[in-house]
């Protein structure tokens, strides 16, 4: 009995390891790499809550930035959008 209890936890292991490959695969197929460069106006998203304001109110984003420096694939130095009154 406690043979075939652990054939069947060997089972399930291996058939959920499986499953989330396959999940894996099929999300990164909808997903394309952003690329920037400078020059690029980017909104920074920050998903932070504050308290007493309701979220649906709320923008996540701040900015426009304009990229200034290319660190690395997804890290990009910026300034703020400079507005003359």
């Amino acid at each position: 009995m406690q043979d075939r209890m652990h054939q069947a936890y060997e089972l399930a292991r291996d058939n959920l390891g499986n499953s989330a490959v396959r999940h894996q695969n099929q999300n990164n197929l909808r997903t394309r790499p952003t690329t920037y460069s400078v020059g690029t106006w980017v909104w920074y998203l920050i998903p932070r809550k504050y308290p007493g304001k309701y979220k649906k109110w709320s923008s996540p984003y701040q900015g426009p930035y304009q990229v200034t420096k290319l660190i690395g694939p997804v890290n990009v130095q910026g300034s703020p959008l400079v507005q003359i009154h």
